[in-house]
This record gives C-alpha cells, structure tokens and sequence, in this order.
C-alpha cells in the first residue's frame, strides 16, 4: 500500500514524508560522494576580503550616480533661482 492511497494522510503530510525520505537517502555516504567534475564542488560559502579594491563596472556605476545627483541638484538650483522670490518656499 502507498502513502498517496492512504486518505488518513494529508497531502501536506505526504511532502514531510516524502522530505524525509529523501534526506534520509542523501545523506547516506554513498550518496555524498563528489566527482571533481563539477565546478561547484568548492566551497564557496566564504570569500577572501578584496580590500579597498573596487571593481571598474562598479567604480563607473558609483560615477554615473555622482553624476546625476550633481545634474539634479543643478537643476534644482537653477530652478529656485528662475523663479519670483514670491515663489520661493
């Protein structure tokens, strides 16, 4: 008799026993066993610290924001000065 045939079980409690089934499985040794094939074999859950170096596509991304932060805030300037001082806030 399977589990999906028994109507005692929800479906929701099929999925934790099928979950735990395959745990169960995988974790076995013989299941955990890498090849060397695969280039995520590493671990890459950590990282060496880089410094104060700063990638080129980063360094052109952090400028393009200067930028336009500068334009807007020209733009606001020149704005509040074309306008009547009864204007002005």
């Amino acid at each position: 008799m399977s589990i999906e045939s028994n109507d005692k079980l929800s479906d929701e409690a099929v999925e934790q026993i099928r979950q735990a089934a395959f745990e169960t499985i995988f974790k076995q040794a013989r299941f955990n066993m890498r090849d060397g094939l695969n280039e995520y074999d590493e671990d890459y859950t950590t990282f060496n610290d880089l410094g104060d170096w700063i990638p080129t596509e980063m360094q052109r991304a952090m400028a393009r924001l200067e930028a336009q932060t500068n334009d807007q805030d020209t733009a606001l300037a020149t704005t509040e000065t074309a306008l009547p001082h009864s204007q002005q806030s």
